[in-house]
């Protein structure tokens, strides 16, 4: 990976973005990592999440679409961490 960002710095003099997507997990604290990246990299986490229905006590995991979605989202938003769907309450996790 430290290649990858010499070469991506290399080639953009000067800043950059990457973008990295997780699953619900790495919205733990205790489970999430942020890599070490050279200064002119502008580092953006994506989580995925999933969906709960309170009337019908029911949660399933994001479809295809709506984490296609939320990526787009995510990347014209510019936050430093974006959350698609939901990760609370984390015991209706699917």
């Amino acid at each position: 990976m430290q290649d990858l960002c010499n070469v991506t710095g290399q080639l953009n003099n000067g800043e950059w973005e990457i973008f990295d997507i997780k699953g619900s997990r790495a919205s733990r604290p205790t489970e999430n990592v942020i890599p070490n990246y050279p200064d002119q990299c502008i580092y953006r986490e994506i989580i995925l999440g999933f969906v709960y229905r309170e009337e019908n006590d029911r949660s399933r995991w994001l479809t295809h679409e709506e984490i296609s979605e939320g990526v787009l989202n995510a990347i014209r938003l510019q936050q430093d961490r974006y959350i698609i769907g939901q990760i609370e309450p984390w015991v209706k996790r699917p």
